[in-house]
């Protein structure tokens, strides 16, 4: 793809963005719409980060330094809402918010077109089975999916709250046909990962229309 708007992209999110639950680096979302893109992409993401962390490294990962990209994707929530006491997340949905909607007018501030990604779905089964934290900590919370789902929501709050372009990942992830979760049931694999960059390059295309 090569547009006429878009000279730079940072992808700046947690494991997802960062390749999670993909075979190989390679299978990773952020480094097959690298592929797709004609224009320099940086993926600036790290596992277990939060908003709250999101915030403390925004001036040097998505910021100082990086005036020739001029889009950012910011994809975060999953490690927020993890519970780390009963029924008690990282960062509580109101924090959650407001840090979203911080980063997001630091990254306007700045020149740059910010655009959200909602959160993949979770497979509640999978997650379960898996995650003894998750189990140990889950009293009035019955499901990950639905708790989880929360902070996806929420996304798609800040997104209308800012009046920045939304990415729904979570939507074409939940209608696959075929299985899109890695064993621990909360990241993509190899054919979710695909989906989440395409939908990322269809949005891209679509909001920064140009020869292809």
């Amino acid at each position: 793809m090569r547009n006429n708007n878009m000279t730079g992209l940072i992808l700046y999110g947690d494991s997802v963005f960062f390749g999670y639950g993909a075979s190989n680096k390679n299978m990773g979302c952020g480094r097959q719409l690298k592929t797709l893109l004609s224009v320099p992409v940086i993926i600036k993401a790290r596992n277990n980060i939060t908003t709250q962390d999101a915030l403390t490294g925004l001036q040097n990962n998505a910021l100082s330094g990086y005036n020739k990209y001029s889009d950012v994707i910011i994809l975060f929530g999953n490690n927020d809402c993890r519970l780390i006491g009963i029924d008690t997340p990282k960062i509580s949905l109101k924090e959650y918010k407001n840090n979203l909607i911080e980063i997001i007018n630091l990254i306007t501030s700045c020149g740059k077109k910010c655009y959200i990604s909602n959160l993949q779905p979770i497979n509640d089964a999978q997650v379960i089975r898996v995650d003894e934290e998750i189990r140990k900590n889950m009293k009035k919370i019955k499901s990950p999916y639905l708790w989880h789902r929360q902070y996806s929501d929420t996304c798609e709050e800040a997104a209308r709250t800012c009046n920045i372009p939304l990415i729904d990942i979570r939507t074409p992830l939940e209608n696959a046909s075929k299985g899109i979760f890695f064993i621990d049931g909360m990241h993509p694999n190899d054919a979710g990962h695909e989906i989440i960059a395409q939908v990322l390059y269809r949005v891209l295309l679509k909001q920064n229309p140009g020869p292809s």
